[in-house]
């Protein structure tokens, strides 16, 4: 039996690995780096462009909402900006009269070309069991 003397720290290579004089470490953090990158930017929605479009929907609706949201029957009616949609988007919400009031608050908020989604959720007439409203969202502006 022969005896070999255990390894001791200075029988080991402790010099990093390198790669074109770059440690290996520094290469591998800089590809999912540049991974990480490439798969925010390029992407449809991300929560960037999703800040974006919501401060968009912000300032049109401060825009907008005063007038828009002055015309008889639409008191009970309000308008946020919402992370749903198409990466961020306007949501109205409330009471109108009826079907046609509905549709003219579609319009009238359709006119304002708003830089984002608009999606609806109203509901017609008061009461305990109110009516849900179907309205057709309006697309981006381009």
């Amino acid at each position: 039996m022969s005896s070999t003397p255990p390894l001791s720290a200075t029988d080991i290579n402790t010099k990093p690995r390198k790669w074109l004089g770059v440690s290996v470490a520094a290469w591998i953090t800089l590809g999912v780096s540049i991974t990480v990158v490439l798969i925010v930017f390029m992407s449809d929605c991300n929560s960037i462009t999703q800040s974006i479009n919501m401060r968009a929907a912000r300032q049109h609706i401060d825009a907008i909402a005063p007038r828009v949201l002055s015309a008889p029957g639409r008191e009970q009616v309000t308008m946020s900006d919402y992370t749903g949609g198409r990466c961020g988007a306007i949501m109205v919400t409330g009471t109108v009269r009826d079907a046609a009031a509905a549709t003219s608050l579609r319009d009238d908020i359709a006119a304002t070309r708003p830089p984002t989604e608009v999606l609806f959720n109203v509901y017609s007439g008061a009461g305990e069991f109110p009516m849900w409203i179907q309205v057709d969202p309006i697309p981006a502006a381009k």
